[in-house]
């Protein structure tokens, strides 16, 4: 099967309670999707698939809510 959008990332700004955050493209396997945190202090975190997310009915959920206005970006990583 073929994707057949271009758009493959989306970037969200947390609120420090949010954990679910929409996948609005189509991707193949649940763990096709990467989740990256960039924090204001300019530190990054990639989170891992099974511990610290899970992806389900188009959604990521994060076991914890990251912190206010670290941004989330949710992308599809696929061969």
């Amino acid at each position: 099967m073929t994707i057949q959008t271009t758009a493959s990332e989306i970037i969200y700004v947390a609120n420090g309670s949010q954990t679910v955050f929409p996948i609005p493209f189509p991707y193949l396997e649940a763990n096709d999707i990467e989740i990256i945190l960039f924090n204001p202090d300019g530190s990054v975190s990639t989170l891992t698939y099974g511990v610290d997310y899970t992806v389900a009915s188009s959604n990521a959920t994060l076991t914890v809510a990251p912190l206010n206005n670290v941004q989330v970006q949710v992308a599809r990583h696929t061969d």
